[in-house]
């Protein structure tokens, strides 16, 4: 989101000396300082200076290191008033990957502050829970936000704060379609940075508003806002808007028809990033957009090679994008689920500690000595004992409920790669000779000769897609494999017809020894799965030229499948981690194919659901043989 602020901004911490003659504490010896301090002002002291020595790289925290700092905060007496500056810690540290954990423990933060009546602290504790959620695509919870905060805050948030917040709900409605509403939005953030001269701000803004006029295909106005942006950006420095702003440049003069025009900005661009040094990142990396807009420009122009080339090139860099932020896009589709999950975790645990000072309170009552507290005392403890076992029922509950959302959070995960692994490239292909087409830049010729090339991959990808979702219908509902009698010599050929198009790039040849007479008893979709990422992996890791062979028998009553290639090979590090869920382990192949990792991953999970076993060999720079050991009967 172009124009967002660091979450570490609005925290700044105290600068405390460390105390001078004494050795390098560890974290261990931070740990024990909170742990031991008596009052609230010992342990905010302590914390400051350990956040302090944590900025400056002294200390590599673990997620269970920052959850056990905010327990020792929690078991204090004097909670209250250290907790809502621990909370916040603990929101920033989780914000770069773990987004409902630092949502929730912002929102708790803010809870806090708004009990101590400090507005400004709970303002931009909703704020950052609103940059949260904008990033994550949760649009109808940011625009919530960004409004509680400039709620709360009003006229006592420093100007950015209040610039982003306007900013940010003119993004929410442009990205609705909203364009009316959007202009007023970003111009009431411009006059902010007007009245205090924040030339950075004034500049982005003047840049948003033409991405209205640009949308809507007003190129002029466009034109003169972009134009106002860059002279205004190169003031101070910031490479990165300045860049976004020649490819929008750009864009406009594609839209006025002036590709020479257009290719000149692209140049720039392209210049500044390859000579300057300019940090490209999983949310900042605009080498997609250049290259499509190259794509276009030199269609317009009439050079459909160079046009074909740059469309090949932008669906190869958007693609490696994706791939780069796959896990945490993955969990940005899912965050809206976790974080009402995380919600429903806080509500148990407010009922918990309710329960527990309940029971606290009546044993207090229970102290006296007379009879009638005594039967009061043992109608209490029965009272007790069964709010005791309603809150082991809450707590079965929530861990009941942690397992299945990690359990779908990991199918979801699985799916949507593998998805990604199967889909994109002859979507992409495909867009890429729709677009040309449809913008005259390439004849029926041309055309039919390019669409020949696609067809066989869309028929595989359809069938690939059939048999993804059975996979994941069937996961989603725990259920088994339904095992058939299987003729192997279909499957295989039936496989081997998929990647025909595939193995004819790489001139590989496939040789099979099949008897026609064998079977397996076996889900048959699930199979048709197994067979297709192994041949994919092998062709994948294949060289030019190269062979593959396909061997299947029967040794007693197992049916053995072998899958050899004399292709790059793997050694034992790779070896040790091809099987390994937590890592999803990808390499490129030797024409530089991406993967996501989860393939082989998903393959072994089906074999031995199946009754069978998976195993591989490889040398590096020898191939890889992989086994696959399935049931005859």
């Amino acid at each position: 989101m172009k124009g967002t602020v660091n979450l570490v901004l609005y925290f700044s911490l105290v600068l405390l000396p460390a105390r001078a003659g004494s050795a390098s504490p560890t974290l261990e010896d931070y740990k024990t300082r909170l742990t031991h301090a008596a009052t609230s002002e010992d342990f905010k002291e302590t914390f400051e200076e350990f956040v302090l020595l944590c900025r400056k790289g002294e200390f590599k925290l673990s997620e269970k290191d920052i959850t056990e700092i905010t327990l020792i905060a929690r078991q204090k007496k004097y909670a209250e008033k250290v907790l809502p500056r621990v909370y916040s810690w603990a929101a920033i540290m989780f914000a770069d990957g773990r987004m409902s954990e630092a949502t929730t423990y912002f929102i708790e933060s803010a809870k806090l502050y708004a009990r101590q009546k400090k507005q400004v602290a709970e303002a931009l504790c909703w704020f950052e829970v609103a940059l949260i959620h904008h990033k994550a695509g949760n649009f109808q919870e940011a625009e919530a936000n960004y409004i509680r905060a400039l709620e709360r805050g009003r006229d006592s948030l420093d100007h950015r704060t209040r610039i982003n917040c306007y900013n940010g709900l003119a993004l929410i409605d442009r990205e609705q379609l909203e364009y009316d509403s959007a202009l007023q939005g970003f111009r009431r953030a411009g006059n902010i940075a007007i009245q205090n001269k924040d030339t950075a701000w004034i500049a982005i803004l003047q840049g948003n508003v033409g991405s209205i006029y640009l949308r809507t295909k007003k190129y002029d106005s466009s034109l003169y806002y972009y134009q106002e942006n860059l002279r205004l950006i190169k003031k101070v420095d910031e490479l990165e808007n300045e860049i976004e702003t020649y490819i929008q440049l750009a864009r406009t003069y594609l839209g006025k028809e002036l590709p020479l025009q257009t290719i000149k900005y692209l140049d720039t661009a392209e210049h500044i990033i390859t000579s300057k040094v300019v940090v490209l990142n999983d949310f900042f990396n605009p080498k997609d957009h250049l290259y499509e807009t190259y794509a276009k420009a030199y269609a317009a122009l009439g050079d459909y090679q160079k046009a074909y080339t740059y469309y090949q090139e932008y669906h190869e860099v958007a693609e490696e994008k994706q791939q780069r932020i796959n896990s945490s896009k993955l969990r940005q589709l899912t965050f809206a689920d976790e974080f009402k999950q995380k919600e429903n975790e806080l509500a148990l645990s407010h009922q918990i500690n309710e329960n527990n000072l309940l029971i606290i309170k009546q044993q207090r009552y229970a102290v006296a000595g007379s009879i009638v507290i005594i039967l009061l005392l043992g109608a209490l403890v029965f009272y007790a004992f069964r709010t005791s076992r309603q809150r082991k029922q809450l707590n079965k509950y929530l861990k009941q409920s942690n397992q299945e959302l990690q359990r779908l959070n990991k199918l979801k995960d699985k799916l949507f790669s593998v998805i990604s692994h199967d889909m994109r490239g002859p979507l992409a292909n495909l867009q890429s000779i729709l677009s040309l087409y449809a913008s005259g830049n390439l004849n029926k010729e041309e055309f039919a000769v390019l669409s020949d090339r696609l067809n066989h991959r869309i028929k595989a990808s359809g069938n690939a897609l059939d048999s993804l979702l059975q996979w994941a219908m069937g996961e989603l509902s725990e259920i088994n494999a339904t095992p058939s009698k299987v003729n192997v010599a279909e499957l295989v050929n039936r496989v081997a017809d998929q990647f025909e198009e595939n193995m004819s790039v790489k001139q590989i040849s496939l040789v099979t020894e099949v008897p026609d007479d064998l079977f397996i008893w076996v889900d048959k979709n699930q199979m048709e799965i197994v067979l297709r990422n192994l041949l994919n992996n092998a062709i994948k890791f294949s060289w030019d030229k190269g062979e593959i062979s396909l061997v299947a028998t029967r040794v007693d009553d197992r049916v053995h499948i072998i899958l050899k290639d004399s292709g790059v090979g793997m050694n034992d590090e790779e070896l040790s981690l091809l099987f390994d869920a937590t890592t999803s382990f990808s390499t490129a192949g030797t024409h530089h194919e991406r993967g996501t990792g989860i393939g082989l991953i998903i393959s072994k999970e089906m074999v031995e659901k199946n009754g069978g076993e998976i195993s591989v060999k490889s040398e590096k720079g020898s191939g890889s043989v992989f086994t696959v050991m399935l049931p005859a009967s």
